[in-house]
């Protein structure tokens, strides 16, 4: 007889592979985003992102991508500060009269192969007609400033555009030769700055051309060019008085030149104190650990406080040593509410992660341990004194800021304080702090405000109550009215969602706590024991829901007089809630794009596999019989096979068919009967705690309808304890090992009925086949003994129980018998026979 585990593999590999990450498109992920599984509730713009410090606040890298698609081939959604600085610079050069919309245009929209054409062609008549700049520029007494514009326009080609001079004659854009006239190109365009240097006829254009000269030389490469370089910039630009927009820029290429590392460092501070533009690359050139030499070169206190605030934005660890000193040498700083932010994210990182999405914070500076059998539990014992950490971490930015608090109030540091004591738990504290807020007409402030107490109701009150969750409704309403002031709606709403969640939970309300889940579920991941595991709401219910839970959820379906928050719960997925992008491993769901609330048919069959556990066949059969007959078929609940088998055959291996299928009423209602017919009739109890042995069998973790009882189930499945206890944070696919482990992964429920049967005397063959079958839930319990084993290896295949030889004195003479030794030779073999 074949091992039924060579059936099962094929079947859980597929699923596996279903499940994979990998299915998705040009994608292939070993784990879920950054942003899928932190935890972030304080706004990092409540500060001043005017100046653009967006993509610089806290995140598992130290740039926040989202915010800059353009740098990858997007359209920006900012003007940059320095940008900006250069139009005005040259519409004060140009005259009143040329428009600020028209400089920015001519400067920045569009590749400058356009100018180029225009220009070669002598249609700058039709190029971007009625531009002001362009128009003014081809004024006679512009000449000057026309021929730099063209030139700038020739070196933005040749950095960012094409590999060689289109006007070229040897010009061939697919013949690797062709590329040789880049060689020629950079140093043609060097030699003309170095000309037109010498001809400015004034300091505007002097300065410019000083900048290209530098560009040039830097983009050639060459050693010999370093002093020269040097020298330009001396005599040219004078960066503590030249405000000049180019003066910065130049800067940037003398910083990335210099061999002084600290001087580097602080001239990278004041570019990235001057040019929003150039932050990006500044904050890679950076080198952290040469602070004290760095900021020996600053004179004021700004220039102190931006060296300062590059050294904390490259240490993705506890920074406050340098917040500190900001707050201390300039309290004004514009970055005081940057590295503010980027603590407290920090300490939500690895604070309220692990509470309410299951995985760990991350750390970058965490121990680079090697691989080994010990690997889990090092890792382990770190974080768990990180933690202890983390929360002494806490308690220090949270003096700092009520300190900070009492010298200077501010409405930022009024919501700082607010959610750092949230996070400690002083949750009376957080709420009398934040009715002291006065935000004025700060949508921003008045927004977090709302935030804040959506997190502190639930710990003040209790949740179940209607004026609880009214309030909790009108917060809800406010937040979604102002999302687009959060800097990523979608999966903020998702976090809120998600706290909510838990607590309800905590407060036994799984019916409202599981809708919050649905609400949450697109755009935060938490943890499970398998990656395939669906993280959608009939998880969710299916992990932490009661019979009665469930039957209160239909209850709430189906009232038709809700309140306002219940409307909200239950209501289709709305704009707010699905902008952006998903989470990664929403790739694994299907239904919560636009509900979050179960299908009936899904809630009636979660209700009878929740009855099945428990061995309530009566109640599943009703909730069964609720399901659409179609739904069956939609989602493949169909067996061909009887389950329950039948006398005439081992069901262990061969089942008779089932005309056109079974589906999973089917199945219950014909258990149900035999079980009826076998109280009502003594002459059939044997037969029927037969059949019913093997349908509770086939239903369990070996069998070939496990699904009637989970929806997932994996190759390396034990009975072992759970890891952690199940919460809205934790989704674990395996039926809850304390309450079914024995019934579904040792065929205990199977083994009882066997039991029963042969307490019923049967005739010889039925009795053969039942305590073959016994002998099978015995071999299933010895097998998950060995894998609970860590050193079980590959030979489960092998694993046998002594009542087969039991089995084989009692009934070597039936029929049944020599039926299995013919169809199992391996049993043959370890019977000796």
């Amino acid at each position: 007889m074949k091992t039924l585990f060579l059936r099962l593999l094929p079947v859980f590999s597929m699923a596996f592979f279903a499940g994979s990450p990998c299915n998705r498109v040009n994608s292939c992920y070993y784990g879920p985003d950054f942003g899928d599984t932190n935890m972030a509730f304080f706004n990092p713009e409540l500060g001043n992102d005017s100046i653009g410090l967006r993509p610089f606040y806290f995140t598992q890298s130290f740039l926040f991508d989202n915010s800059y698609g353009w740098m990858w081939g997007g359209t920006p959604d900012i003007v940059f500060s320095d940008y900006r600085q250069n139009c005005t610079e040259w519409q004060a050069y140009l005259g009143k009269n040329v428009a600020f919309k028209d400089v920015y245009e001519a400067m920045y929209d569009g590749n400058p192969d356009g100018f180029l054409t225009a220009m070669k062609t002598q249609t700058l008549t039709e190029y971007k007609p009625g531009n002001t700049f362009i128009k003014a520029l081809q004024r006679p007494e512009n000449a000057a400033a026309m021929a730099y514009f063209n030139f700038a326009k020739q070196v933005e080609f040749q950095q960012f555009e094409s590999n060689e001079d289109p006007w070229a004659e040897d010009y061939n854009r697919y013949n690797w030769p062709a590329y040789n006239s880049d060689t020629l190109r950079l140093p043609r365009l060097a030699d003309e700055a170095a000309r037109q240097l010498g001809a400015a006829p004034d300091d505007f254009l002097r300065q410019r051309w000083a900048y290209q000269r530098i560009n040039t030389l830097f983009y050639l490469g060459r050693d010999e060019d370093l002093d020269s370089i040097r020298h330009i910039f001396r005599d040219n630009f004078e960066p503590r008085k030249d405000r000049s927009v180019v003066s910065a820029w130049a800067l940037l290429k003398i910083a990335e030149l210099n061999p002084n590392t600290a001087e580097a460092n602080f001239q990278l501070s004041q570019v990235f104190d001057r040019c929003e533009s150039k932050r990006f690359r500044v904050v890679q050139l950076y080198q952290r650990g040469l602070e004290k030499q760095s900021i020996a070169y600053a004179q004021t206190r700004r220039e102190r406080a931006a060296v300062l605030t590059l050294s904390a934005m490259r240490d993705p660890g506890r920074a406050l040593p340098s917040l500190l000193r900001v707050a201390e040498i300039a309290p004004e700083s514009p970055y005081f509410p940057l590295l503010l932010s980027r603590e407290i994210n920090k300490l939500e990182n690895w604070l309220l992660t692990p509470r309410f999405a299951g995985g760990s914070g991350w750390y970058s500076f965490m121990p680079d341990y090697d691989w080994d059998e010990n690997f889990d539990r090092k890792v382990d014992r770190w974080r768990a004194k990180a933690a202890v950490r983390d929360r002494e971490y806490l308690r220090e930015v949270r003096a700092f800021v009520q300190a900070q608090a009492r010298k200077q109030p501010s409405p930022l540091l009024t919501l700082a304080l607010a959610h750092l004591q949230y996070m400690e738990g002083e949750y009376e504290q957080s709420w009398r702090t934040l009715q002291a807020l006065r935000a004025g007409n700060n949508e921003l402030y008045m927004l977090q405000q709302k935030i804040q107490e959506l997190l502190l109701l639930p710990h003040r009150a209790d949740v179940r109550k209607p004026a609880v969750q009214q309030a909790l409704y009108e917060r809800l309403l406010y937040v979604r009215n102002h999302h687009r002031l959060l800097a990523e709606p979608a999966r903020q709403i998702a976090r809120i969602h998600q706290a909510l969640c838990f607590a309800f939970w905590e407060r036994g309300d799984v019916p409202r706590a599981g809708l919050l889940f649905g609400r949450s579920s697109n755009y935060v991941y938490v943890e499970s024991n398998h990656m395939w595991t669906n993280q959608g709401i009939i998880t969710f219910y299916d992990n932490l829901a009661s019979r009665s839970d469930l039957e209160a959820l239909d209850r709430l379906l189906h009232k038709p007089d809700k309140t306002p928050f219940e409307k909200y719960l239950t209501q289709r997925l709305q704009a707010e809630e699905l902008d952006g992008v998903y989470s990664e491993w929403q790739e694994f769901n299907t239904a919560t794009d636009s509900t979050i609330t179960p299908g009936t048919d899904e809630l009636y069959e979660l209700m009878g596999m929740h009855a099945m556990r428990e061995g309530d066949l009566a109640f599943a059969r009703d909730a069964f019989a609720k399901v659409d007959t179609g739904y069956w078929s939609a989602i493949g609940a169909i067996w061909t096979v009887d389950i329950t088998g039948s006398r005439n055959f081992i069901a262990a291996d061969s089942l008779s068919a089932a005309g056109q299928g079974m589906n999973k009423y089917q199945i219950v209602d014909k258990m149900f009967r035999l079980e009826q017919e076998a109280a009502q009739n003594p002459a059939k109890r044997a037969e029927n705690y037969y059949l019913l042995g093997n349908a509770w069998y086939h239903c369990s973790y070996w069998g070939r309808a496990g699904s009637m009882l989970t929806y997932y189930r994996s190759i390396s499945d034990t009975d072992e304890p759970l890891r952690r206890r199940r919460s809205p944070a934790y989704l674990n696919s395996r039926p809850d090992p304390a309450r079914y482990g024995a019934m579904f992964y040792r065929c205990a429920r199977a083994a009882r009925y066997f039991q029963k049967s042969l307490a019923c005397k049967p005739d010889p063959e039925l009795a053969a086949r039942t305590f073959y079958m016994l002998a099978e839930c015995d071999r299933r319990s010895r097998w998950v003994d060995m894998r609970r084993k860590s050193e079980y290896g590959d030979g489960e295949g092998g694993v046998a129980s002594p009542l087969f030889k039991t089995w084989a004195k009692r009934y070597k003479n039936t029929q049944a018998f020599k039926q299995c030794l013919k169809e199992c030779p391996g049993l043959e073999e370890y019977l000796g026979e």
